[in-house]
């Protein structure tokens, strides 16, 4: 019997962490097949942080996630190893398969409603995702009160701002985009109490607030304090400045793309074409082999198959971009029958127990053929699969040393 009982709302405070993609739109437009295999692969990086710092994926929203922590402990220490992840693996990929992903990060009050999740919590990390800069996080002071003496981790003080149909101004910090060998291992960055109190009397009260602070500077610590307060010192004029222009809209711009390294040593055009092999990306290998193939004396003479299974590999993401929990391909996988389809660009598999996210660094060759084989046997779409496919898959089984499946 089905029950029409509507799903129990249920008040709770969370720590809610808001992703997006930078440009989506203009570079699935650009070369849509490649983007989204990109979103999956950094979907799938997500999901096992996510899960691995006790939170939760509440939500997939095209090109963004909705995760869901217990803890701002928790949520600052998944979103900061999101980024230090995903720029680990941006050092060994190609710049047109590189996505740059903005976080937001906020501790408030939330209203699960069965898989529905909004409330406070919620529109603050989202607003707040929008100002972070490309491969940063923005989080709340709300947040930053929490961590502050838990968590060792580069930050500033950007100052209050006026999000979009929030009602109060809010407290912003912003942990910076990791530059070349740098790394996020220092402690929090605490601006000087008076110079913050300066920066938002700016916001709050223009400067007439500005002025009145000033004047109590000079009361209490003399003209000398006063004069630090307009004049930085060195170190602090080198900081990056935030735009103090409350109505002003956050960066879009997509950073210019990183070059891809040239003039491989043979070790790295190994570890470079091991790292494409395990992911399933040939169309990478291919062009690996067409730039440094002198050193990969081994693989070279593949390449056409490599091509050949380039084939295989863009005939199994075109058909499992149309799939969903409604019409997924059924595989078996070690003995089990197991359903896997695509949500927001996130491969998931789904049993008679358990839905789980998948990344194809997790998916073995034998499950690989698996999908390949089903997909030969019967496409999402109503369209005959390509006449090309058993031979694919037959030159897939010698590649990696699979038996007749």
């Amino acid at each position: 019997m089905v029950s029409n009982v509507p799903p129990r709302e249920t008040r709770m405070l969370a720590a809610i962490v808001f992703t997006d993609v930078v440009g989506f739109s203009r570079l699935a437009s650009q070369n849509e097949a490649r983007v989204y295999g990109a979103l999956q692969r950094d979907m799938g990086v997500m999901t096992s942080l996510c899960r691995a710092h006790g939170g939760q994926v509440l939500n997939t929203m095209g090109d963004g996630m909705l995760l869901c922590f217990g803890s701002a402990v928790d949520a600052m220490s998944c979103a900061i190893e999101i980024q230090r992840t995903l720029f680990a693996q941006s050092r060994s990929l190609p710049a047109q398969d590189i996505l740059h992903h903005r976080i937001g990060v906020h501790l408030g009050d939330v209203i699960m409603n069965g898989d529905n999740v909004f409330g406070d919590g919620v529109n603050v990390a989202a607003r707040l995702q929008a100002e972070s800069k490309p491969d940063g996080i923005c989080f709340s002071n709300t947040v930053h009160e929490v961590v502050k003496n838990k968590l060792q981790f580069d930050a500033r003080y950007v100052g209050q701002r006026q999000l979009k149909n929030l009602g109060e101004p809010v407290k912003i910090w912003q942990v910076p985009p990791i530059e070349d060998r740098s790394a996020m291992n220092t402690a929090v960055d605490v601006p000087d109490t008076a110079a913050l109190e300066v920066e938002e009397a700016r916001g709050v009260g223009g400067i007439r607030g500005a002025l009145l602070v000033v004047i109590s500077l000079v009361l209490v610590g003399g003209v000398i304090a006063a004069a630090l307060v307009f004049k930085p010192t060195p170190s602090e004029a080198e900081k990056p400045r935030v735009n103090a222009n409350r109505d002003a809209k956050p960066n879009t711009e997509v950073p210019p793309p990183v070059t891809a390294p040239t003039g491989m040593t043979p070790a790295e055009a190994v570890d470079r074409a091991n790292a494409l092999r395990r992911v399933y990306d040939f169309n990478g290998l291919v062009q690996l082999l067409e730039a440094e193939g002198a050193k990969l004396p081994d693989l070279v003479g593949k390449i056409s198959t490599y091509r050949n299974l380039a084939g295989l590999r863009a005939y199994v993401d075109e058909q499992i971009a149309v799939t969903n929990p409604s019409t997924p391909i059924t595989v078996e996988f070690d003995g089990a029958q197991v359903s896997l389809y695509q949500v927001g660009g996130v491969l998931q598999t789904r049993t008679e127990t358990n839905v789980s996210a998948l990344s194809w660094d997790a998916i073995s060759p034998e499950a690989f053929r698996a999908i390949a084989q089903a997909l030969a046997v019967r496409k999402v779409d109503t369209t005959p699969a390509p006449a090309q496919v058993p031979a694919w898959i037959s030159e897939f089984e010698s590649e990696y040393g699979l038996s007749g499946g």
